[in-house]
């Protein structure tokens, strides 16, 4: 039987655990074999599942648990952790100024 492995995270996001982040969480999950789970509020929730997480009103401040539970659970847990430490962080652009335009 697989060992769990949990950590608790902090959600930093001024809008919380909003949707676009709970989709990133769900589809980098979903990469994983492994099972993931996120505990908020006394509640279970399946980590890989949008829907599921759409129960997780977790807001600036709150902590919510991961769970991982499978053969690649030592490589997910921290990349999950990471959605949910920086939600809705998009890259910014190296360059964020257009590209110059000669006229011949």
């Amino acid at each position: 039987m697989s060992r769990s492995l949990q950590q608790t995270v902090v959600i930093r996001n001024p809008q919380g655990f909003h949707m676009r982040p709970k989709a990133a969480f769900a589809r980098l999950a979903g990469d994983y074999q492994c099972e993931v789970r996120v505990l908020w509020n006394g509640q279970t929730f399946d980590g890989k599942s949008m829907w599921a997480l759409m129960g997780v009103a977790a807001e600036p401040g709150h902590s919510v648990t991961i769970e991982v539970t499978g053969p690649d659970a030592e490589q997910a847990l921290p990349c999950l952790a990471a959605v949910l430490a920086h939600p809705g962080e998009d890259p910014a652009p190296s360059d964020p100024s257009p590209p110059s335009v000669t006229n011949n």
